[in-house]
């Protein structure tokens, strides 16, 4: 939700009052916002029980696991190009489309609420064929794959003279991305135990948005060598590719890993 309300006012801002205001209001908006957060928030106690057993699980035995392995990489690999949308896809509107910054913007969180309804449809959907009796392997696998394999039409867009077409084919593309993004995570959980699911989700997550530091610059040294995204969204179109190939063969069965039992004397009493 924030993409779909945050570009195009990021837009209609540096268009009515240049680029500096974007950053002025968006930050204004998110430190206001914190402060309404502290202020309505109220944690709730949280029960505490006797006999909390303590994980023994060593992150260098995580990191050597062949599923957390694959679904690091598949994460990596899927998260460039939702930061190519994220970093490049306003500019990519106004460079080879020629919209206005001001309709680029709205153009973007159009695009966008594909993917806000493709995140909610993949999720809800993989869920009611797992509960039908469906395999959740197959299922959660076949999400990923097909959203990401589909996502590849953008590429499309390079070169195509109707906006109409390039902003329908975008909100395809984010649309079948967020498809996949919805399962990625939720494999994720079905991989861990409640023993390294805190673990394994930040082994993800710590590898996975290292994209967001790479893809950014990839994309605008690419972008700067050729004057053109074409090469740009093909590196993107490898990475979904890659993304592909480690869920299916390097990523095992949607079902929690075994870790050692743990001992008595592990027990933590609260």
């Amino acid at each position: 939700m924030g993409l779909i309300v945050g570009v195009p006012l990021a837009g209609t801002l540096i268009f009515l009052y240049g680029w500096q205001s974007a950053f002025t209001v968006t930050a204004a908006i998110g430190v206001i916002l914190g402060i309404i957060w502290i202020i309505v928030y109220k944690p709730k106690e949280i029960e505490t029980h006797r006999g909390v057993r303590l994980s023994t699980v060593k992150w260098t035995d995580l990191l050597r696991n062949r599923s957390v392995i694959g679904m690091s990489i598949g994460f990596f690999s899927a998260n460039y190009v939702n930061w190519i949308f994220i970093t490049w896809l306003p500019d990519y509107l106004y460079k080879s489309h020629h919209l206005s910054i001001l309709k680029s913007g709205f153009a973007s969180g159009i695009i966008f609420t594909g993917g806000i309804v493709g995140v909610f449809l993949g999720g809800w959907l993989s869920d009611y064929l797992v509960k039908k009796g469906f395999s959740r392997t197959i299922v959660r696998k076949s999400f990923i794959v097909a959203g990401l394999v589909l996502t590849i039409p953008m590429i499309a867009t390079v070169g195509l003279h109707s906006a109409f077409w390039t902003i329908a084919i975008l909100v395809w593309s984010d649309f079948m991305y967020s498809v996949a993004a919805s399962n990625y995570w939720t494999i994720m959980v079905d991989i861990s135990g409640s023993d390294t699911i805190g673990s394994i989700s930040s082994i993800q997550n710590g590898i996975g948005n290292f994209a967001g530091i790479v893809a950014p610059i990839i994309t605008g040294v690419i972008i700067s060598a050729t004057n053109s995204f074409y090469l740009a969204f093909l590196v993107g179109t490898g990475f979904l590719i890659i993304s592909c190939l480690s869920y299916v063969f390097i990523v095992g069965p949607a079902k929690h890993l075994k870790v050692p039992e743990l001992k008595s004397d592990h027990t933590l009493q609260l």
